[in-house]
């Protein structure tokens, strides 16, 4: 067990922590930074593993993908170790390892955990986070394996998508009718199961999963409509959470993430939070915690620089994309099909704007479905526009908008 004093520290070597120590520098040249991840690699574009790594194998590899950050004159980086508590009055963060570190100034950074409730992960059967788990499955995909992937999310379609690129047979397992049902109305959700029907994978529609059990040789998995099967890996996109209660011991404010302001400060005037983890103050909608890597650049880095005495205000509003074979999109705000939608298609069945609105007509989100702006038209800066005005809409006051 040892002490330390540091100048600055970051607890999370994710995307949102190495962001963080780069807007540090851009305020504060020389004062010390000490960089904690629980991970054993160092911070990475987490994005790639369920895009790039695969797709853009030429350009895009486990040597092309490491931030800037750790390399970074002054900061240390200490991986594969968690933080367990901290101390706002004596300044103080402690460790897994027994250490104790004295900060002048905190950046609270850390990414959330995966979720497999009832599942026991192993060398067949991921909980899809980090790049252990992209190299285990990146094994089974080339030897041509049979992967079944759970989850009608996020990283759910975009896993079953680039597992069908490669030799591997994708069977791809959600709750809903269609592919993305709880993001995209229904021409696009339907539109997507012939996709990826057409791209061999086999959709099984309408099923949760109850256990996986790893034999040794294979994966015996049981869903709640009594269907068994046997593949040879499962990955399970069953989404986040985060583990706020060492901050809510410190008396730092939480309420379904920590609250910070519009600097990235939270209740502690020397404690700051960004990414996965931080609850933030949007003017376009209220407070939302966001968990994709716009929110954990933009967000890390102004946490970095108010970290060092600026006084920014970040008036940004986070985007999140994905690519799903030919068809690609960008998103703001809230995706629900609960809400009511408003297709404006500029190519039939092809291309289009679908505009989110809550049941006062307020807009609430927008999808950019295979639209993409340029430095002419930013179709992002606009859609944060229309979403940070109140005013109740109906559809003749958005179609065209974009």
């Amino acid at each position: 067990m040892g002490h330390t004093n540091v100048d600055y520290v970051i607890v999370g070597a994710g995307m949102a922590g190495a962001a963080a120590a780069r807007g540090i520098r851009q305020e504060d040249s020389e004062g010390s930074i000490l960089l904690i991840g629980r991970e054993p690699d160092a911070p990475y574009n987490r994005t790639t593993l369920s895009k790039h790594l695969w797709r853009e194998p030429e350009t895009t590899t486990l040597e092309t993908i490491p931030l800037e950050g750790p390399d970074l004159p002054g900061v240390d980086t200490r991986l594969s170790t968690t933080v367990t508590a901290v101390d706002p009055e004596a300044h103080t963060v402690t460790t897994d390892a027994g250490d104790t570190v004295t900060y002048g100034r905190l950046i609270l950074a850390t990414g959330g955990t995966t979720r497999h409730p009832g599942i026991e992960l192993g060398p067949r059967i991921f909980a899809y986070h980090d790049l252990a788990d992209y190299r285990a499955l990146r094994a089974f995909a080339d030897a041509g394996a049979h992967v079944l992937v759970v989850g009608g999310g996020f990283i759910g379609s975009e896993i079953s998508a680039v597992l069908s690129e490669t030799p591997a047979t994708v069977s791809y397992a959600f709750p809903g009718t269609h592919i993305g049902q709880r993001q995209f109305p229904a021409e696009i959700a339907t539109h997507l199961d012939g996709t990826f029907t057409a791209h061999d994978v086999e959709l099984m529609s309408g099923v949760r999963i109850v256990s996986a059990a790893d034999t040794g040789s294979s994966v015996h998995v049981t869903f709640d409509n009594k269907l068994t099967m046997d593949v040879d890996a499962v990955v399970l996109g069953l989404g986040e959470q985060i583990d706020t209660s060492w901050i809510e011991a410190a008396g730092i404010a939480v309420d379904g993430g920590v609250l910070v302001d519009e600097h990235r400060r939270t209740s502690d005037p020397d404690i700051f939070a960004a990414g996965d983890i931080a609850s933030v103050p949007l003017p376009a909608f209220g407070r939302h915690r966001i968990e994709h890597e716009d929110a954990a650049v933009t967000g890390g880095e102004l946490a970095g620089r108010n970290a060092a005495g600026a006084e920014a205000v970040d008036g940004h509003l986070p985007f999140f994309y994905s690519d799903l074979y030919e068809d690609g999109y960008e998103a703001l705000g809230r995706l629900s099909s609960s809400l009511e939608t408003v297709i404006d298609w500029k190519v039939e069945d092809s291309e289009a704007v679908v505009y989110y609105l809550d049941s006062t007509h307020v807009l609430r989100g927008v999808l950019l479905w295979n639209v993409w702006g340029d430095d002419d038209h930013d179709t992002k800066a606009i859609a944060a526009d229309l979403l940070a005005d109140h005013s109740p809409k109906v559809p003749e006051d958005l179609i065209g908008k974009i």
